[in-house]
């Protein structure tokens, strides 16, 4: 999981940086990723805006 602030069309970079750990650190990922929005941007300014990101990841196939 990581945590986003800022506007909506800048979350390809927390996303860019959350699958760079996980290859980095050889944690293979298994589906797609979500995205949960944590503030109402009708009250919340573009920069404030905090959405979290999450992506699965797989068991080692020596840890099953």
């Amino acid at each position: 999981m990581a945590s986003h602030l800022g506007p909506y069309d800048q979350l390809s970079l927390t996303t860019h940086a959350l699958l760079a750990w996980t290859g980095e650190h050889g944690h293979p990922v298994g589906g797609g990723l979500r995205e949960v929005y944590r503030s109402d941007p009708q009250h919340t300014a573009p920069e404030q805006l905090v959405t979290q990101l999450l992506v699965k990841i797989e068991e080692e196939e020596e840890h099953r």
